[in-house]
């Protein structure tokens, strides 16, 4: 149950009828590791605490921009977690389980739910292209917390990801695996 200052902490994402007293209540109870660093993933923390998503950071992990200089509990204290549940990475790594993951490519975001299959996530992560045009981190880092949310909220299909294309954002062609071909 929310407390009156999440209550007020979080009123606007509250009202919002994708999100609603139940979905807020989700988010806080729903921690993600984050692993990684730059500019991109400095925003996605940032958005990502600022909405009360608990976050599990890496030792030695040190956030730029707006949270510079500031710990997750002086920030948010109800970003601080104590588990994880889920990842938000920086570039591919090596994710398993059925935990709700989140790539950040240097041009796209990457997404696998706990329904996704794991082969064909792996299989597309391997095709992200870093010589791709680039959105800005501000662009990129927005997304992928939006995406984080959508996936622990169950508003979000169970594999997926959007590139960036130079101009807008389109959604990534997913790389099967032999299995669902």
């Amino acid at each position: 149950m929310l407390t009156e200052p999440q209550i007020q902490r979080y009123a606007r994402q509250i009202l919002l009828r994708e999100v609603g007293g139940r979905g807020q209540e989700t988010l806080l109870a729903h921690p993600l590791e984050v692993l990684g660093a730059g500019p991109a993933l400095w925003v996605a923390v940032t958005y990502l605490a600022a909405g009360g998503t608990p976050l599990r950071l890496p030792a030695g992990f040190s956030p730029g921009g707006f949270l510079e200089g500031a710990t997750l509990a002086q920030f948010n204290p109800d970003a601080v977690a104590a588990s994880s549940r889920g990842c938000l990475a920086a570039a591919p790594a090596a994710p398993s389980g059925p935990a709700p993951w989140i790539l950040l490519g240097a041009n796209a975001v990457l997404f696998r739910g706990e329904a996704g299959c794991e082969a064909c996530f792996h299989q597309t992560a391997a095709a992200l292209r870093p010589d791709a045009a680039q959105p800005t981190a501000v662009t990129l880092g927005a997304l992928a917390a939006l995406v984080a949310q959508r996936l622990v909220l169950g508003r979000s299909e169970p594999l997926g990801g959007l590139a960036w294309d130079g101009e807008r954002l389109v959604p990534l062609a997913i790389d099967r695996c032999p299995a669902h071909r």
